[in-house]
């Protein structure tokens, strides 16, 4: 990027706001799995004590880093691309959890984790740079604004479905002013960009039922891996 500020020219208290709080780039919503992982942090590093203080300072220095990066949140992108690689550590704090979880407990962790899917097929549906230029177009209007990213792709994603089309009004972003967006599309389905909606029907048989279902499964199933994973470990540290 041609910027001329110094490449780490942030707060780090500004830019750590900016991550975890900030309604378009804070990481627990793109994720909000990410939310139980913090809470059952204190449980994972008191039975796993060298590995949590290892993944503990990894993620702090990671946050603090992109916190002073002069492009905290990555950019025109959808959500905060530089934390990636500590959600991944994150998830591993769910693991005491995941051993032996209360009835509501489990409820609660596949509730997050269906809303943290629900986050990512919106961020992998819809393409980013569109939401980003169907801004441009709105809040040249004097007073108008788009919504936050998240619910903004889930607008878009919808209305696509639904209309069969990308041109949308103000009614769909619940803006006062009237504005008509994308006038020159014509009336086609515009498609969403995740291949799962492209595969609407085979030979005459809807498939996206079955896809879709598919892909929840996988999710399940990874997370069941994990939770696997964490009772082997479990299991492993306290065998004589």
């Amino acid at each position: 990027y041609a910027d001329p500020s110094p490449l780490f020219s942030h707060g780090i208290f500004d830019g750590l706001k900016f991550l975890l709080f900030s309604i378009n780039k804070s990481i627990f919503l793109f994720s909000p799995i990410l939310i139980v992982a913090v809470f059952s942090s204190v449980l994972f590093i008191r039975e796993h004590k060298k590995s949590g203080v290892f993944i503990t300072v990894f993620i702090l220095a990671l946050m603090v880093l992109y916190s002073k990066y002069r492009i905290i949140g990555g950019g025109v992108c959808w959500g905060p691309r530089f934390t990636l690689p500590a959600a991944a550590f994150f998830i591993l704090y769910l693991c005491p959890l995941l051993k032996k979880p209360s009835t509501l407990m489990a409820v609660l962790i596949a509730a997050v984790l269906l809303a943290s899917f629900a986050v990512q097929i919106a961020g992998v549906s819809v393409n980013f740079n569109q939401y980003q230029a169907l801004t441009k177009q709105i809040e040249r209007v004097p007073g108008a604004k788009m919504p936050p990213h998240i619910i903004g792709h889930f607008i878009m994603m919808k209305h696509k479905l639904t209309q069969k089309n990308e041109i949308y009004s103000n009614a769909d972003f619940g803006i006062k002013q009237k504005i008509l967006i994308n006038q020159g599309q014509t009336l086609s389905f515009g498609g969403l960009d995740f291949w799962y909606v492209h595969l609407r029907e085979i030979k005459g048989i809807k498939i996206i039922g079955p896809v879709i279902t598919a892909l929840l499964s996988a999710a399940f199933i990874l997370f069941f891996m994990i939770w696997r994973y964490c009772k082997h470990q479990d299991k492993k540290e306290y065998e004589p």
